[in-house]
């Protein structure tokens, strides 16, 4: 069974991000003890819990709800329905606490730094404070009061873990290195199990079968030789609708075929504002698409841009509206043969701020969020939607978490952004602009888009 992860540790050590990197990594839900104890603070004033300069004291008075409320976290039946959480904080009384954890059921982590003098510290806050953090509006002056304290509340958490036995990590020299290690702990350790697939034995998935070795019994290359001159830049749909109508205005020079069992699918070169790119229809689904996509890369291509329809999990989002992935949840098959096993990937590493440039300059409004990818669009159950929901997803499609995965596998660059086409958060489907040829001049301008884009990154 996976287990819950609880991260301790003195303000500014690393929780938040740690707790976002396992998010990203895992696919946990991130309970803040800050916001819980704020909101005790403004809601019930008379329990008197509060943030102030005593961390312990704040630790004590909390120490009742913390402990019974992790005991509904780790026995409620959202921890056995697979839905685990990563919760951070200062405020843990380890004597009322850490003794009614049940270890079976959470991992405990503790940050500490203690190879840092004040005035590192100091400038470590300045360096990786954001706006979302309390300390990122204090005044210099109370920034070096504040880091006084931090130091000395670190000794008091070194001697508590090492009084209980809690696993530390010292993230004084380099905070990123130390957060990624344990990352690399948790899935080479298996202390927590990603979703039963890192099981060994009888129950171990198929899907964990993972062989990273770049050379297969055939490759891309076997079956597509590189083209001469085939430019470095491509852009790529699942509208042949819009294909057509972009072959229709822009007249391009045929340079190769996808040649499959479906048919021959033309590849284009296209000359964008003297960029000259590679123009394809991809086929819809995680494998027929990245099989393209790897004979695609075979001809010579370098970086893709690729773009189609999802559907939505917020019905705030308008028909046509621009989606940025940042992550995608995992569930399909095609993505486990590329990496190893985990919930979800990062996705759109690289032009996701020159796409956003791109947007404003052309006034197009746009989301952000997590996406679902999955191999069964009939199996999008109710009960499956507002789960991926409580993850953070905010659509649902058939290839982002795969093209994803090849492209880190073959070290090449993608960007994938998406329009909004039908509804699922709501009573009934709403198919709204899905698959017809509504709005057609609309869908048109967002081919234009990637053009753009394309014509921008080659000109980086």
């Amino acid at each position: 069974m996976e287990k819950n992860i609880l991260i301790i540790g003195p303000a500014r050590s690393g929780k938040t991000t740690l707790s976002r990197k396992i998010n990203n990594k895992f696919g946990y839900s991130i309970i803040n003890l800050d916001d819980i104890i704020c909101s005790f603070e403004e809601g019930f004033p008379e329990l008197e819990i509060r943030h102030d300069y005593n961390d312990i004291k704040v630790a004590t008075k909390f120490a009742p709800f913390l402990i019974r409320y992790l005991k509904e976290l780790s026995e409620g039946p959202n921890f056995y329905n697979g839905n685990k959480y990563v919760i951070e904080g200062v405020s843990v009384d380890f004597e009322k606490v850490i003794p009614k954890i049940d270890k079976e059921k959470y991992l405990i982590i503790g940050l500490t730094y203690n190879e840092i003098t004040s005035e590192e510290l100091y400038n470590n806050v300045k360096k990786f404070d954001t706006e979302d953090d309390w300390t990122y509006y204090c005044s210099d002056e109370e920034l070096r009061g504040n880091v006084d304290y931090f130091i000395n509340s670190n000794k008091y958490f070194n001697e508590k873990f090492d009084e209980y036995k809690i696993d530390k990590y010292d993230v004084s020299l380099d905070r990123d290195e130390v957060l990624d290690e344990i990352i690399d702990m948790i899935l080479d350790n298996s202390k927590i199990k990603i979703r039963n697939l890192n099981n060994k034995g009888d129950d171990n998935m198929i899907l964990c079968d993972f062989d990273n070795n770049e050379n297969s019994t055939f490759n891309p290359s076997d079956v597509e030789k590189r083209i001469e001159n085939f430019p470095k830049i491509g852009v790529s749909c699942f509208s042949k609708k819009l294909v057509d109508r972009m072959v229709e205005i822009y007249n391009p020079e045929e340079i190769a075929q996808i040649n499959n069992g479906n048919g021959k699918f033309p590849v284009y070169k296209i000359e964008y504002k003297r960029t000259e790119i590679a123009f394809f229809m991809s086929r819809v689904g995680a494998s027929a698409c990245t099989v393209s996509y790897e004979e695609v890369l075979a001809m010579g291509l370098e970086k893709l841009i690729i773009f189609g329809t999802c559907g939505v999990l917020k019905k705030e989002i308008e028909d046509l509206a621009i989606i940025i992935p940042t992550s995608a949840v995992r569930d399909e098959g095609t993505s486990y043969h590329y990496m190893e096993a985990s919930d979800e990937i990062e996705v759109n590493d690289k032009y996701k701020d020159l796409f956003k440039e791109l947007l404003n300059e052309h006034n197009y409004s746009y989301v952000e969020g997590k996406t679902w990818t999955t191999d069964a669009p009939y199996r999008e159950t109710r009960d499956k939607v507002l789960k991926r929901k409580e993850q953070g997803c905010i659509s649902v499609e058939m290839e982002c978490s795969a093209m994803s995965a090849v492209a880190k596998f073959r070290k090449k660059d993608l960007f994938t952004f998406f329009y909004a086409a039908d509804n699922l958060d709501s009573s009934s489907w709403d198919k709204r602009s899905l698959g017809c040829s509504k709005n057609l001049d609309e869908k048109e301008k967002i081919v234009l888009l990637a053009f753009e884009l394309a014509n921008k990154i080659n000109n980086e």
